[in-house]
């Protein structure tokens, strides 16, 4: 079975390689973050992959709003649950650099961007749902949201979370 940590590589490098088969660049920093999941800093434009909570439920028992997929689990295997969440964080200022106010097309070209990066992560969030590759195809995968957040200093972010069985 592979550990936690290359699970959480595992949807980095699903994320990196969906975006890369979308043609929509990512920035160069991504990585897997230590801490709460949310609190990275935000200090140039990133992707990262934090661990949200470690459960001893399986992740069949969903909360309301999340869909699952259950696949086979072994006989008599203790079944725990891991959330993982993945944020997508780009530059969106609100001063430009000469202190002005952006253009109403700046704008909506950082806002066509932020909703790219929120459809690109629901689209790995289907992709490892259906693949079941964080779970080496046993087990239940449930799929939550994809949030927004910001802007806050000059950036603001796209995240989205995945609760799969840990076996």
């Amino acid at each position: 079975m592979a550990s936690l940590a290359d699970r959480a590589d595992a949807f980095l490098d699903l994320l990196s390689d969906t975006a890369d088969e979308l043609g929509l660049p990512l920035p160069d920093r991504q990585y897997v973050a230590a801490g709460a999941a949310g609190a990275e800093a935000w200090d140039t434009e990133q992707v990262t992959v934090a661990l949200v909570t470690l459960d001893p439920a399986p992740a069949s028992q969903g909360t309301a709003g999340q869909v699952s997929r259950t696949g086979q689990h072994p006989g008599g295997v203790s079944v725990s649950s891991v959330t993982l969440r993945a944020e997508i964080v780009r530059y969106a200022p609100s001063l430009l650099d000469d202190e002005r106010i952006p253009t109403p097309q700046q704008m909506h070209a950082y806002g066509r961007r932020a909703m790219a990066d929120a459809e690109l992560l629901r689209t790995v969030l289907v992709r490892a749902q259906r693949t079941m590759v964080l779970t080496d195809g046993t087990g239940s995968v449930r799929i939550g949201q994809v949030t927004t957040s910001g802007p806050e200093g000059g950036y603001a972010g796209a995240a989205a979370s995945i609760t799969f069985d840990l076996l």
